[in-house]
Order: structure tokens, then C-alpha cells, then sequence
């Protein structure tokens, strides 16, 4: 993937039964990343029309691709995550299986201001808006998220009101861990509490410095990788 200075940065090496490019024909967003080939490779190809005749003639088709998706997908972020990296091997797997699957269209709205968090969400596909009302009623566009990106647990944390609201601007998939599922999690689980609770406070101040222009508004982020 591009790094942002011009170069590139290795995100990971694809090896025999490895596929990719399904997050991209499931939503329809271009890819974030570069696969390229190191050794001459032999290949199967689904073509995305194939895959659409497929789920259009059996629903049952894109249920069994989400859930297989949603399994890796979580699995990879237990792996690369600071939050999950201390958990023992069965605990993660205990985990993965309370993580729950989303998909959104566009203009849904998954935290709104004012209100208390449904959960812990991390992006996977898509982009979402975070924007804030002020105290003099103007709407404040704080940032916009991607994949990788992890929002509510401020919320949940604190068992407080969302400062701001994070709706989708295209259609979105998302990992959510369900608020009671959160908390039982990092009751039981001290390491947790301690870093959701460092994000909490940076998180705090943060939006002090961004209501008085001195920095951006950035979400916590996760390599999905």
C-alpha cells in the first residue's frame, strides 16, 4: 500500500490457498492495496458478475461469504491489534465468536450525539462521517473514517453520551462487539480497560484540541492486515 511519502509499505505475503479481493466485490469499493506477484503464480479467478448471478440465484451464497469474511477478518484483527495482542489463544477465539457482522447502506447512522454506544465498531470497508453540533447549533465536521478505523468505545467506556455522530457515506461493512459483550470483556479482562482507557482520555483531550483548531480529529486504528 501506498505509505503517504511516495513510497510503499508491505502489508503482508500471499502464499498457497490465500485469496483476496473479496472485500472489494462484496462492496463495491476499490481496493486499498496492491497485489503483486514475486514468483510465477498459478491462479483461480471468480469474476464479481459470477459471484453476483450466484447470490442472486441463492441468499445463502452471500451469508456463508460474510460469515467467512467476518471470521478472518476478526481473526487477523486479534492478531495485529494492541487491544486483543495480550489474550491467550482460546480466549481470542472465545472473542471472535462474539463479534458480530454488519453491513450498512449509505446515510445509516451508527452513533449518534447525545446518544449512548450499541458497541464496540471497527470498519472494515466503506467510509463514515464523524461530525459534531456545537453549543452555538453549527454542525462541525470532525473526520472521516475508513478501514481499520474503531469508534464508541468512549461511550461505552464511560457509560456516557456520544460527543459526536458517525454515519455511513457509502455502504459499509463492520465488525461490532455488542456494548454488553464490551463490558464483560474488559471486567474481565484488566489489560483491556486499561488501554480502552488511555484511548478514552487522549480521546478527551483531543477534542478540546480540535474545538480550538489546534489539531485534527482522529479515530483509533487498527491494522485489519
Amino acid at each position: 500500500a501506498e505509505d503517504g511519502e511516495g513510497g510503499e509499505s508491505v502489508l503482508g505475503e500471499l502464499r498457497e490457498g490465500d485469496f483476496f479481493g473479496e472485500l472489494a466485490v462484496v462492496t463495491k469499493q476499490p481496493r486499498g492495496a496492491t497485489v503483486r506477484a514475486l514468483v510465477d503464480c498459478e491462479l483461480l479467478a471468480i469474476r464479481r458478475q459470477l459471484i453476483v448471478e450466484m447470490i442472486q440465484e441463492e441468499a445463502s451464497v452471500l451469508t456463508v461469504l460474510l460469515r467467512f469474511l467476518r471470521e478472518r477478518l476478526v481473526r487477523n484483527l486479534m492478531q495485529t491489534s494492541p487491544l486483543f495482542a495480550p489474550f491467550l489463544k482460546e480466549q481470542r477465539r472465545e472473542l471472535i465468536r462474539r463479534f458480530g457482522f454488519l453491513e450498512v447502506e449509505q446515510g445509516t447512522a451508527l452513533l449518534r450525539q447525545g446518544e449512548h454506544s450499541t458497541a464496540l465498531f471497527v470498519v472494515l470497508a466503506g467510509v463514515l462521517s464523524v461530525d459534531r453540533i456545537e453549543d452555538n447549533g453549527e454542525t462541525r465536521d470532525l473526520a472521516t473514517l475508513g478501514s481499520g478505523d474503531v469508534f464508541g468505545e468512549m461511550s461505552l467506556l464511560a457509560q456516557a453520551e456520544a460527543v459526536a455522530t458517525v454515519r455511513a457515506d457509502t455502504k459499509c461493512l463492520l465488525l461490532e462487539l455488542p456494548r454488553d459483550v464490551f463490558r464483560e470483556t474488559i471486567m474481565t479482562h484488566p489489560h483491556v480497560l486499561a488501554f480502552v482507557g488511555d484511548l478514552a482520555s487522549e480521546r478527551e483531550r483531543q477534542i478540546a484540541a480540535v474545538a480550538g483548531g489546534e489539531e485534527q480529529y482522529e479515530e483509533l486504528h487498527l491494522d485489519l492486515f
